[in-house]
C-alpha cells in the first residue's frame, strides 16, 4: 500500500495547532502566533479544519475563531498558490467517531484526545503506531485531520 509522502494539517483555532508527516515520521506542535511558514511549502498537500461559530460562542468569540481562520486561508494561498489546500470541516472529519454524537464543549474536546491518544498507540488504516507523539488538547484536534487526509489521500493513491 502507498502511503502520501508529505502532508499538512492544520486546526486554526486560537489555541489550535498543527501535525505533518515527513514519509513515516510524524509530528505535532501547537501554535503560538501564526509564525514563519517557509517550512510549509515542503507539503504536496495541505488540509486546515474549516470553522464556523457555533451557536454556544458570544460575538467576540465568534468573530476572534473565524478571524484566525481568515488569516491562515489568506496567509496560506498568498505564499503557496501551487499547494493544495483542502478545508474539510469538523463534522466531515469527526464522522467516524460515533462516540462524539451528543457531547459538546469540554466533554467533547476531551473525547477528540482520547481517540487520538488511542490511534498513536494503535496505528489504524495503514497508518503505523505514532506512540512517541506526545498529544495535548491542542494539538489532538490537528493529528485527527492529519490522520483524516492521510486515509482520504491514500485511498485516491491506491485506488
Amino acid at each position: 500500500m502507498k502511503l502520501p509522502k508529505n502532508i499538512l494539517a492544520i486546526d486554526p483555532g486560537v489555541t489550535g495547532g498543527y501535525c505533518w508527516n515527513n514519509g513515516a515520521e510524524v509530528y505535532v506542535d501547537k501554535f503560538t502566533t501564526i509564525q514563519e511558514t517557509n517550512w510549509m511549502s515542503e507539503f504536496d498537500i495541505l488540509y486546515i479544519e474549516k470553522v464556523n461559530s457555533s451557536p454556544q460562542m458570544g460575538k467576540a468569540s465568534a468573530f476572534t475563531f473565524g478571524q484566525n481562520y481568515g488569516e491562515w486561508l489568506g496567509l496560506l494561498e498568498g505564499l503557496y498558490p501551487e499547494t493544495n489546500i483542502v478545508k474539510v470541516p469538523p463534522q466531515v472529519w469527526q464522522r467516524d467517531y460515533p462516540e462524539l454524537r451528543g457531547i459538546t464543549g469540554t466533554q467533547r474536546k476531551q473525547s477528540l484526545k482520547k481517540i487520538a491518544d488511542d490511534r498513536t498507540k494503535i496505528g489504524w488504516n495503514g497508518i503505523p503506531p505514532q506512540p512517541e507523539l506526545k498529544l495535548t488538547l491542542a494539538t489532538c484536534d490537528a493529528f485527527l485531520l492529519w490522520a483524516y487526509a492521510m486515509l482520504t489521500e491514500t485511498e485516491k493513491l491506491n485506488g
